[in-house]
């Protein structure tokens, strides 16, 4: 029988209270005795750190073996021989890279496992022994079909796909290799290749929301359309029946000096609804100055800001308006039942899993996800996915390439075993993990992602 949690509390008591006993009794040697007997300093430090270290791993094993079973949940997106062919920076593995995580998976012991099991086993329905993993990709990535599946039969794992409904191509061919566009600019799953990798058993598809927008949050201006900006977003707002294609459009479809407002999750909140009139002003502007050349005067932002000004005084203030909290949740309302009704006809079995767009999520989202659009679980757990804890929230480690912000396959892959290590609950790897992570916000702050290698 597994043991109660304040068992485990116990032997963690133990554990660190052994430890602290180990270290305080050669302190207390040192400022008493001297350095112990004879023995070299240097040699009594490496005594000390061994019996720590063994002490640790003896009251490890023992939690590990009859505590609780972690299950960590790791989270991709892209897999690509390109390093960054989606629409987000920084998302795509490469297929050599992948490898490795899965041959690291096998050689830890680790067995793959699906969403539906890891539910079964927070439920106490079934429980998962050993060193069980849950491996997930977000989006729908047409890599994900060209390259991760074909990985995952060879090592015979398991692994989620979270698709955004909107962005499923209407295909009716199997694609084995992508086009031109596709390479250059990533695309998406069709039914045919989600209904392939549904039928191997390998793959299960859940559901990543419809739009997987980003809506004005403020009515706040904080940039222009312009040569050289990438604002995936803004053409699926503008062409939501074209997604998958998003990158077919031209700049110039979208328009340029479109103000761009201060944005975030269309799921999140009330979105803010500008008006058109002042987008279509801005747009003009920009055509009589002589399209793209606009952008090479002196103080073409102040021109286009003051449009926006001249606006706001002729309409009292505001360029727009702010939904109603009934209208937003509606909204999300409809999106999460409608992504869940239409991927679950696609691919004949009911879904039952919600991953946040962007991560983001609130109580009450979540209540409308769980209690009025039939999802069991989603991705807003904050804790350790073992039995017990609230089976309708999912913990989720982020995974992938560069996680020490350069692509770096040996640190990658320390610091991979190092985050698995640490969710299922050895502490020995927190504070090098949690540099290693200050390392890699740090590197990715001075050199964004999009500086990276391609």
């Amino acid at each position: 029988p597994r043991p109660s949690r304040q068992r485990i509390r116990q032997l963690k008591w133990l554990q660190y209270s052994g430890i602290g006993t180990v270290w305080a009794l050669f302190v207390l040697s040192c400022l008493v005795g001297g350095w112990v007997g004879s023995i070299p300093w240097w040699s009594a430090v490496c005594l000390v750190a061994l019996a720590t270290l063994l002490l640790d791993r003896v009251t490890r094993a023992v939690m590990v073996q009859t505590g609780p079973v972690k299950v960590p949940v790791l989270m991709y997106h892209s897999v690509a021989p390109e390093f960054d062919l989606v629409p987000a920076p920084g998302l795509s593995v490469r297929p050599e890279v992948f490898s490795a995580h899965l041959q690291l998976f096998r050689e830890e012991g680790y067995t793959t496992h699906t969403l539906s099991e890891l539910r079964a086993h927070l439920t106490g329905e079934e429980q998962l022994h050993g060193k069980p993993l849950v491996i997930t990709f977000d989006d729908g990535y047409l890599d994900n079909y060209l390259h991760a599946f074909p990985l995952l039969r060879r090592y015979n794992a398991k692994a989620t796909i979270f698709v955004a409904a909107d962005f499923v191509e209407d295909t009716r061919t199997l694609r084995k290799q992508p086009s031109a566009d596709d390479q250059i600019h990533g695309a998406y799953l069709g039914w045919p290749e989600i209904r392939e990798m549904v039928e191997s058993g390998l793959v299960e598809i859940e559901s990543h929301a419809a739009t997987h927008d980003l809506l004005p949050r403020a009515d706040r201006v904080v940039d222009f359309y312009r040569p050289g900006l990438r604002f995936p977003w803004l053409a699926w707002r503008l062409f939501p029946k074209e997604k998958p294609r998003w990158f077919l459009r031209r700049p110039d479809e979208i328009g340029y000096g479109r103000p761009i407002y201060e944005s975030g999750s269309a799921l999140e909140g009330p979105c803010f609804k500008p008006d058109r009139e002042v987008e279509e002003r801005l747009m003009a502007r920009v055509r009589e100055g002589g399209g793209k050349p606009f952008f090479r005067r002196i103080g073409w932002r102040e021109e286009l800001e003051r449009v926006v000004e001249e606006y706001r005084f002729e309409h009292e203030g505001g360029t727009g308006r702010f939904e109603t909290d009934e209208e937003w949740r509606e909204r999300v309302r409809e999106e999460l039942v409608g992504s869940r009704v239409r991927l679950s006809r696609g691919i004949g079995r009911q879904v039952r899993f919600l991953a946040w767009p962007y991560d983001r999520f609130n109580e009450k989202i979540e209540a409308i996800a769980i209690g009025e659009a039939g999802y069991e679980a989603t991705t807003s757990g904050i804790h350790q996915n073992e039995p017990g804890d609230d089976a309708r929230g999912i913990s989720r480690i982020p995974a992938g390439e560069a996680m020490l912000g350069r692509p770096w396959r040996r640190g990658d892959l320390w610091l991979l075993r190092a985050n698995l290590a640490l969710f299922r609950g050895n502490y020995l790897y927190y504070l090098p993990a949690f540099f290693a992570n200050r390392i890699r916000d740090l590197v990715m702050r001075v050199s964004p992602p999009h500086d990276l290698p391609r």
